[in-house]
């Protein structure tokens, strides 16, 4: 399971809460979306420690802007 398919069944739960017969069948529900959505947040972190960085790798260095460069004849 990812991320987003813990987040899809918290707000199942959440939508099935809204309607359920009794006090107790809604609690427990919610209690189950708030388990749905801790779970997504450690998956989130899971996959933010598993993988380096992104990095921009560019195969020639870029000249500076132009306001930076030496007048021509300098």
């Amino acid at each position: 399971m990812n991320s987003l398919d813990c987040k899809l069944r918290a707000a199942e739960c959440e939508r099935l809460a809204e309607g359920a017969p009794n006090p107790r069948v809604q609690a427990t529900l919610r209690d189950m979306a708030r388990t749905w959505t801790r779970l997504a947040l450690e998956a989130e972190q899971s996959l933010k420690h598993s993988r380096p960085p992104l990095q921009l790798i560019y195969p020639n260095p870029l000249p500076p802007p132009a306001s930076q460069q030496e007048p021509a004849g300098s």
